[in-house]
């Protein structure tokens, strides 16, 4: 979702309601610098964190099972394409605007959204969810299996930035304190 996060056009790219959630969470306040804070930290995969949070906005808690079957299945997609792409849009952004590289950076940091794209297609595809009624307690113990599974617990640092997201991702009703309850308690 970081790649071309200036590209407003980019929203309508994807016909389905995870990538039209996902792009619009990743675009409020503070939520892609949280996001790729944990990226940077933890090694997270942002369009996964994103798809465990949006399972728990449609009321779904994912099993341990699903989310290491989503892991597995985008593992392959990070490795061979996101990864490589990211390496290279960062790696021209140290070369300035000189020569064309700034145009083909441009070029670079759209293919890298189109694949993230791909990938959330993939997990939409994968899980197959039916948008119910949004659960606080589903989207945090949907974050913290998949940090489980990472080997990990939230430190405090990760929990302000599961925090800002998991509220961006909060139809408007509801509470931003049971939220940072909840996250500090375990779910």
């Amino acid at each position: 979702m970081g790649a071309a996060s200036g590209d407003d056009g980019a929203a309508g790219r994807a016909d389905n309601p995870f990538w039209r959630f996902s792009w619009q969470v990743y675009h409020r306040a503070g939520v892609a610098e949280a996001c790729l804070a944990l990226q940077a930290r933890e090694g997270l995969d942002v369009n996964l964190l994103l798809f465990c949070t949006w399972a728990g906005r449609c009321g779904h808690t994912l099993s341990a099972a699903q989310i290491e079957s989503l892991c597995a299945q985008t593992s392959a997609w990070q490795d061979a394409v996101i990864l490589p792409l990211r390496g290279v849009r960062t790696w021209l952004k140290t070369q300035g605007e000189a020569d064309g590289a700034a145009a083909l950076r441009e070029a670079v940091k759209a293919a890298e959204l189109d694949a993230e794209r791909v990938e959330q297609e993939r997990l939409y595809r994968a899980v197959p969810l039916t948008e119910g009624a949004a659960d606080i307690g589903a989207m945090v113990a949907n974050v913290l299996i998949y940090f489980g599974l990472r080997g990990r617990t939230p430190a405090p640092e990760d929990t302000a930035d599961l925090v800002t997201i998991l509220l961006a991702g909060l139809p408007h009703s509801m509470r931003a304190l049971d939220l940072v309850r909840r996250v500090e308690d375990g779910g």
